[in-house]
């Protein structure tokens, strides 16, 4: 046991300090001054490592509120648009034609649901639904221009019926109807379609490449 503190025999700032002679004191007051530097330097750390946590806390709440704040923003500005697949030769597809025809001022909407998707067994390629300004036109894309020019070399309007559904079950919607060609595309509208709208369609295809 370390020995009672005397008024000549206190280590520094209070500890207890070997007096001369007294290996088993002196062996007492290093011990107790150790065991205080290893609490001090492990009070430092805590507090370097809750000084951490708060700087690191701190930055990702600052990070949060700008993300936050960008997407009000652009929100506020109308959104953002989700990336278009661009136009490539020889795989065009129904959102090309849909832009297209918007870019040359015509009021073109993608049919949703079952009307979606029609038939047409002269052409044997399913075909995608837009309207425009109000009427129906169908896009058959093929996957490549080769196999659209098989298709449609010869290929008699007479004989095309668009259709929803398949065998028994399908419906005609649309009989001979005017058909147009571009790349991969075979677009089909209306019969009685007319011919302003369909050179304006006509323009939107050449602007494909």
């Amino acid at each position: 046991m370390l020995p009672q503190r005397m008024v000549d025999g206190q280590c520094p700032r209070g500890r207890p300090r070997a007096t001369p002679g007294d290996p088993s004191a002196r062996t007492g007051c290093e011990t107790l001054a150790a065991g205080e530097q290893r609490r001090a330097r492990g009070g430092r750390r805590a507090g370097r490592a809750r000084l951490g946590s708060t700087v690191f806390f701190g930055v990702l709440a600052v990070a949060l509120l700008a993300a936050a704040a960008y997407l009000y923003f652009q929100e506020e500005e109308g959104g953002t648009e989700t990336p278009r697949r661009p136009a490539t030769p020889g795989q065009l597809e129904l959102i090309n034609v849909d832009e297209a025809l918007r870019a040359e001022g015509l009021d073109a909407t993608i049919v949703a649901g079952r009307e979606s998707v029609v038939t047409a067994d002269a052409i044997g390629q399913p075909g995608q639904a837009l309207t425009v300004e109000g009427d129906p036109l169908w896009v058959f894309a093929f996957p490549d221009v080769a196999r659209r020019e098989e298709v449609s070399e010869g290929l008699d309007p007479a004989s095309v019926v668009i259709a929803n559904g398949r065998g028994a079950v399908a419906t005609a919607i649309a009989n001979a109807p005017r058909l147009l060609t571009h790349g991969n595309l075979i677009i089909a509208v209306p019969a009685d379609t007319p011919d302003d709208r369909i050179e304006t369609i006509e323009r939107a295809l050449a602007s494909l490449p």
